[in-house]
């Protein structure tokens, strides 16, 4: 419970192996983890940079142990689109939580990336060489894949981790 606040860790599980298509062809072997992950980081960042006009920077990595020759490396049998879905909401989430978490604790880097005297490029060079990464790890195994997504954001209270597989429910509420 304890690393909750500090670090948000979750990982999804992927099927990894050869001929596990379905017939109906949504599932797709060697989808590319390193495409789908990369276009979810794109997308989130670009939300993020319209909500708080920057955005921290976001890692990827890839480690591939795989012993079989016969499966592609850093590749799996998957749903690409729900891939993609999961690691984008993921992504939006770490990003909004690790931005608000260093503009809660810089209070002068909102002012300065607002002001009409200040080069923002520069300011926002310099909250991104400040701010954590989130940082997203692709672990390919011989039996599965995790993509683990990591953070350096406020974490959750104990109310909003019980809450957090409620339907409709989340953590932050913006008033209109």
């Amino acid at each position: 419970p304890q690393m909750l606040h500090r670090q948000a860790t979750i990982s999804v599980l992927l099927q990894h192996g050869i001929g596990m298509t379905s017939s109906s062809e949504m599932a797709i072997i060697e989808s590319d983890l390193m495409t789908l992950c990369t276009g979810s980081k794109y997308e989130s960042t670009t939300l993020t940079e319209h909500e708080f006009n920057w955005s921290p920077e976001v890692v990827i990595t890839i480690t591939d142990t795989t012993e079989n020759k016969e499966i592609a490396k850093n590749s799996a049998v998957c749903v690409p689109s729900f891939v993609r879905f999961v690691v984008l909401e993921l992504l939006k989430n770490s990003l909004y939580a690790t931005a608000y978490k260093y503009i809660k604790t810089h209070p002068t880097a909102l002012k300065q990336l607002y002001s009409p005297e200040l080069d923002q490029t520069e300011v926002i060079h310099e909250m991104m060489d400040d701010c954590p990464s989130v940082k997203v790890d692709i672990n390919c195994k011989s039996e599965y894949v995790e993509i683990v997504v990591t953070d350096e954001g406020s974490g959750m209270s104990q109310e909003q981790i019980e809450r957090a597989a409620d339907f409709m429910w989340a953590s932050t509420i913006k008033p209109r």
